[in-house]
C-alpha cells in the first residue's frame, strides 16, 4: 500500500506541476486595443427552458456590449418553455432590435432538446461566426469585442472561453467556485496541448461553415446533454490545430451556483456522464484519477494516526497542489480564493466526487429540467 501512495504522490505532484507550469508559461492576450480590427457578423446563440427567472441578466449584457448592435444579432432558440421565458424574450425587442426569436415547437415539433435547439440557431443565423452562451449567464461588456479580436488575429475554426461561478456565501456556492477554477485551468491546458477533452458551451465561438462542415451534431443525438464536448470532439477530428482558448482576465461568461445540494449534484452528474458517453479516452483516465487520487486521500486521513509517514505525506502534497491549482485561476480572473474555505472543500470533495462518478455510471437515470438525458423519446 505505501508503494501505491508514493506513486500516486509523484504522478499528482507531477501532474500538478505540468498543469501549473503551462498556465505560468502562457502569455496572456491582449485584446483590446487591436483598433484596427474590422468587425465580424456575429450570430450569438441562446437555447433556453424555462429561463424566465434568469433570461432578462443576459439580455441586459447584450444590449451593453460595447461590440457595434449592427454587427451581431440574437437568437434565442425556446425549447418547449413552461414558463413566461419567451414573453420575456419578445418583450426586448424594442430594446434590441437584432434580437430574433425562435421557438423549436414550431420548427420541429418532433426534436427537444440543446442540440436541437443549436442546430436549428445555426440554420436561421447569418452571422459568419457564431457565440453561443446559456441563458442564466452574464457577460462582461467587452465579450463580443474581445472575442472579434481574437479571431480576427488568428481565425481558429473553434475558440473555448473560460466560465466562472458567481461567488456566494453559501458553503455549496463556494464549493462549485473553487471546482469551476480546476476546471477551467484543466480545460485551458488541455486545449493549449491539443489534448482536447473539456469546453463549456456557455462560452463557445465558432464559424458557421465549420460547424456545418463536421455537420453539427450528427451522430451524437443519443442523448440531450453533452453539446459541447461532442462538438470539441467533431471539430478536434476534423479541425485539430485550430482550436484555441482564449487566455485574457476580462474574457469570461459568470453563471450562478446550483442553490440546492439535489439539483447541484444532477448538474454535476450529468456533466460527468459526457465523460463516457463521448468515448474519449483522456475523459476517462481523467475522471478515475480524481476519484481515485480522492479515495486515496481517504484512506490516507484513516491511516495517518497509526501507521506510514507516505499517508501524511500525500495528505500534505494533495492539499498543497490543490490549493496552487485553485488559487493560480482565481488569481488571474480577480476572484476571491479564501484558504480556510477550501480546506474544507477538500474533505467534501472524496463525498461529492464518489456520488457523482456512480451515477454518471448509469446517464439514463438522470433527469435534467423535467428530462431524461439519454431517451430515444421526443416531448
Amino acid at each position: 500500500m505505501e508503494s501505491i501512495v508514493f506513486l500516486f504522490s509523484v504522478a499528482y505532484v507531477a501532474l500538478s506541476l505540468m498543469l501549473l507550469y503551462k498556465w505560468y508559461s502562457w502569455q496572456e492576450e491582449l485584446l483590446l486595443n487591436e483598433n484596427e480590427t474590422l468587425p465580424t457578423h456575429i450570430s450569438v446563440l441562446v437555447a433556453a427552458r424555462n429561463e424566465e427567472k434568469s433570461i432578462s441578466k443576459l439580455l441586459d449584457c447584450l444590449i451593453a456590449q460595447s461590440y457595434p448592435q449592427s454587427h451581431f444579432e440574437i437568437i434565442v432558440i425556446d425549447d418547449h418553455s413552461t414558463d413566461g421565458t419567451v414573453d420575456i424574450v419578445e418583450s426586448y425587442k424594442k430594446r434590441l432590435p437584432n434580437l430574433k426569436v425562435v421557438e423549436l415547437e414550431k420548427v420541429l415539433p418532433i426534436r427537444t432538446g440543446k442540440k436541437s435547439a443549436i442546430e436549428v440557431g445555426v440554420q436561421q443565423s447569418s452571422g459568419v461566426l457564431i457565440a453561443q452562451t446559456d441563458a442564466d449567464c452574464v457577460l462582461t461588456k467587452d465579450w463580443l469585442t474581445l472575442q472579434n479580436n481574437f479571431y480576427c488575429k488568428h481565425k481558429p475554426k473553434l475558440i473555448v472561453g473560460p466560465v466562472l461561478i458567481k461567488e456566494s456565501k453559501s458553503v455549496l456556492a463556494n464549493f462549485q467556485v473553487f471546482e469551476s477554477f480546476v476546471l477551467l485551468l484543466v480545460t485551458a491546458v488541455s486545449v493549449k496541448t491539443k489534448k482536447y477533452f473539456l469546453c463549456n458551451g456557455a462560452n463557445l465561438f465558432y464559424e458557421k461553415d465549420a460547424f456545418l462542415a463536421v455537420k453539427g451534431f450528427e451522430g451524437a443525438n443519443e442523448t440531450l446533454s453533452g453539446d459541447d464536448i461532442f462538438l470539441l470532439k467533431k471539430f478536434s477530428q476534423q479541425f485539430k490545430n485550430s482550436i484555441l482558448f482564449v487566455k485574457n482576465n476580462s474574457f469570461f461568461v459568470e453563471t450562478n451556483p446550483q442553490e440546492q445540494f439535489a439539483g447541484f449534484l444532477l448538474q454535476r452528474a450529468r456533466w460527468a456522464s459526457k465523460t463516457f458517453l463521448v468515448k474519449n479516452g483522456y475523459n476517462t483516465a481523467t475522471a478515475f484519477f480524481v476519484v481515485l487520487s480522492n479515495v486515496l486521500f481517504f484512506i490516507s486521513l484513516l491511516n495517518l494516526f497509526w501507521s506510514s509517514l507516505y499517508f501524511l505525506i500525500f495528505i500534505l502534497l494533495k492539499i498543497c497542489c490543490d490549493y496552487l491549482l485553485g488559487a493560480s485561476v482565481s488569481k488571474f480572473y480577480k476572484q476571491k480564493f479564501n484558504i480556510f474555505k477550501f480546506i474544507i472543500n477538500e474533505f467534501l470533495y472524496l463525498p461529492y466526487s464518489l456520488i457523482v462518478f456512480f451515477v454518471a455510471l448509469f446517464p439514463q437515470k438522470i433527469m435534467w429540467k423535467g428530462r431524461k438525458i439519454v431517451s430515444t423519446s421526443r416531448v
